[in-house]
């Protein structure tokens, strides 16, 4: 996975004398010997800073960038030049704009954003094309500019915590995405073209207000968890048992009334959460299910 290829990264350059941890050290201002010399690494999460010093923009051999929970407000056009960041994090800071320079750091694999205040995305973020992981969490965005369907390297994307009401219909554009999450938004519906995202793994829709679910999720064959609590579902679609991988599926707090019995038949599911329905007895297909090991919460 993503996650553990970027721990892999950090363990590397954390043996390299290029690296600079300056975490969690309350500066208002940065050092004036900070960025002194060759930095490959550079992480100053967790402070009180209000600018970026022109001169980090000409360490062009810097591959980790992290100036997450601070206070900026904006990022220079300047950051074209670290052509060669594998990892940017500026997280839980005051950016309400990213600038469309991020179009020249085509070398980026880990993009997280989340935390601003952003309302849009610049198409820019498109040209990211080597990007595996990307968090853009607790912002107010409200939809993702076409561009970003050239991402083909995306495995994991975070959206959670926005004001999404669908997602796009080029979705399965991403073909090596594994996880979505996108928990707490508007969602109100979802495209149809989901059910093409066949590498999807993990699938985070909880907290928001969906009344129904595509067919075409029932062609999710590599889905495992599927997360849908808190809803407005108040029916289910049969091709849902279909889903080959399906092993965990949580329906709790909706306004489902039945369950169609396909459902129980999904070949892999071993645990079923119906509590907070409104569904008042067990079926055939509930009993069978519970029969063959299954784990049914009503």
């Amino acid at each position: 996975m993503s996650t553990s290829r970027l721990f892999t990264l950090h363990q590397n350059l954390r043996d390299n004398p290029a690296f600079r941890s300056f975490g969690g050290l309350s500066w208002t201002e940065w050092p004036a010997d900070a960025l002194n010399g060759n930095v490959t690494y550079l992480t100053v999460y967790n402070n009180q800073l209000t600018t970026i010093p022109d001169h980090l923009w000409t360490h062009i051999e810097l591959e980790v960038l992290n100036l997450s929970g601070n206070l900026f407000t904006s990022l220079s056009p300047e950051i074209s030049k670290l052509i060669n960041l594998k990892m940017l994090d500026v997280a839980h800071n005051r950016i309400a704009t990213l600038p469309d320079a991020f179009a020249a750091l085509t070398g980026l694999e880990y993009l997280y954003v989340g935390d601003n205040g952003l309302r849009e995305l610049p198409g820019s973020v498109g040209a990211l094309q080597a990007l595996q992981y990307f968090n853009a969490t607790d912002n107010q965005l409200t939809d993702l500019p076409d561009t970003l369907a050239a991402l083909k390297n995306l495995v994991e994307v975070r959206l959670y915590n926005n004001t999404f009401q669908t997602l796009p219909d080029w979705i399965a554009e991403w073909i090596n995405l594994r996880e979505l999450h996108v928990q707490r938004n508007h969602l109100r519906q979802l495209p149809d073209s989901l059910g093409d995202c066949l590498n999807l793994e993990l699938l985070d829709l909880s907290s928001n207000q969906l009344a129904a679910l595509p067919e075409g999720v029932g062609n999710l064959r590599g889905l495992k968890h599927l997360d849908l609590r808190f809803n407005a579902l108040t029916q289910l679609p049969d091709s849902l048992g279909e889903a080959a991988s399906l092993e965990f599926l949580d329906l709790r707090a909706n306004h489902l009334t039945e369950v169609p019995d396909a459902v129980f038949h999904a070949p892999q599911l071993k645990k079923l959460d119906l509590r907070w329905n409104q569904i008042s007895m067990r079926t055939l297909a509930m009993q069978e299910f519970e029969q063959r090991g299954g784990r049914l919460l009503l």
